[in-house]
């Protein structure tokens, strides 16, 4: 994993890094993603996205565009210290203006591959102490925050007894919440033709998630972005670094020019 912290200026510098992960498709969401982000393109559905968001005086110029944003598990908020055996939570673009986080999980193919939306937090936990701490800390950021109301891991649990409950919804949702006063958090899904129905599935697996979580809408806004990819290029795989080079240059897919915007809450369009 990597981390990078650039402002939209820096673009070219983020496209360097990711260079150097490995990819195997041009499905895998974090190139549509970069792509779509750019900061010089898609700048009429980017304006239509921050209005629908609630967010029509957000100021995409002087905003910080940070790509695998990391959102520590701490010991406690004052300690400096993180969780024994505990990773980041690794947020695929985090937008930083002023007091307002915008905090965006992309996915395209995945959720037609994996409509479990796998790993399970309940096969995730696996009877290991120190993951439950972690999780633990996840629900303590939306909590503490007033982003919802699930106070304990064993409340959840019993909440997710008829439910497959993803654990990386859970520690999304804690790096929108943590250490912010206005988080906003959103999944941008990509689709095509061939995976609407797929998508539709997905979203209302969301939805449950934050039912299950108790999220609070008055605190925490939750939306869900579609964008339909019209056509995507092709890769080379003895050389897919070039992708981002391209991309460097010149768009790289194509995107429809009407978006949507769902309330994650009700799935009703905004």
């Amino acid at each position: 994993m990597f981390s990078v912290h650039y402002p939209c200026h820096n673009y070219d510098q983020i496209l360097d890094v990711l260079a150097t992960t490995k990819t195997n498709s041009t499905k895998t969401s974090s190139l549509p993603l970069a792509d779509f982000w750019h900061p010089d393109r898609n700048q009429l559905q980017k304006k239509d996205f921050f209005r629908l968001i609630n967010q029509e005086y957000f100021d995409p110029k002087i905003a910080d565009y940070c790509f695998e944003y990391p959102t520590p598990a701490y010991r406690n908020s004052k300690s400096g210290k993180t969780l024994p055996h505990s990773r980041s939570s690794m947020t695929d673009l985090m937008i930083i203006e002023n007091r307002v986080r915008i905090t965006i999980e992309a996915k395209y193919t995945e959720y037609a591959k994996d409509p479990l939306y796998k790993p399970l937090l309940k096969e995730w936990l696996d009877d290991k102490s120190h993951k439950k701490n972690i999780a633990q800390c996840w629900l303590d950021y939306i909590y503490q925050n007033y982003c919802g109301k699930v106070k304990s891991l064993d409340e959840l649990l019993s909440q997710c007894d008829d439910f497959n409950f993803p654990y990386q919804f859970l520690h999304r949702t804690a790096s929108a919440c943590f250490d912010c006063e206005s988080p906003v958090l959103v999944y941008q899904l990509f689709y095509d033709k061939n995976n609407i129905d797929q998508m539709n599935k997905f979203e209302e697996q969301l939805m449950k998630c934050a039912e299950k979580l108790k999220l609070d809408s008055r605190k925490l806004s939750f939306y869900i972005f579609e964008i339909e990819v019209l056509d995507c290029p092709k890769l080379n795989v003895k050389d897919s670094s070039q992708l981002f080079i391209n991309m460097k240059l010149h768009n790289q897919y194509c995107f429809g020019e009407t978006i949507v915007v769902k309330d994650g809450y009700t799935l009703k369009k905004k």
